[in-house]
């Protein structure tokens, strides 16, 4: 595998054969969609779907659930907000939105690779959001 899918925090990369899975990997909050999960996703289905050897990729989650959802308030993603603000408000609220949710969703579904998501325990908005 990919010496650069093996450097992630929120999710770990496997590959058995030609099926490749992202595992969501922060079971202690229900897999909660933090900034930092949304972009390591981004980052390994980009070098998934440039990789030759994979033909499918798996996306999944780590413990009894598949994701609870957006990250409201763990204290990871309460310091992640902190250090790089949208800022306060009606539109930066908005802002954030449309970039950490809808276009990594958009990004997600162009992936060329047939892409499946294997749903398990809790798949709550968000969630539903990523498997879809």
């Amino acid at each position: 595998m990919n010496q650069e899918l093996e450097n992630y925090q929120h999710i770990e990369v496997e590959q058995t054969d030609r099926i490749a899975t992202i595992w969501l990997n922060r079971p202690r909050y229900r897999n909660a969609q933090s900034r930092l999960m949304l972009n390591e996703m981004t980052d390994a289905f980009r070098k998934l779907d440039y990789d030759n050897s994979v033909k499918v990729i798996i996306l999944a989650g780590r413990g009894d659930h598949f994701s609870a959802g957006h990250d409201l308030g763990t204290p990871e993603e309460l310091e992640d907000q902190a250090t790089l603000p949208y800022g306060k408000g009606t539109v930066a609220n908005v802002n954030r939105s449309w970039h950490l949710f809808i276009e990594n969703s958009l990004r997600w579904r162009d992936v060329k690779k047939p892409t499946i998501a294997a749903v398990q325990g809790y798949c709550i908005f968000g969630g539903l959001m990523i498997a879809s």
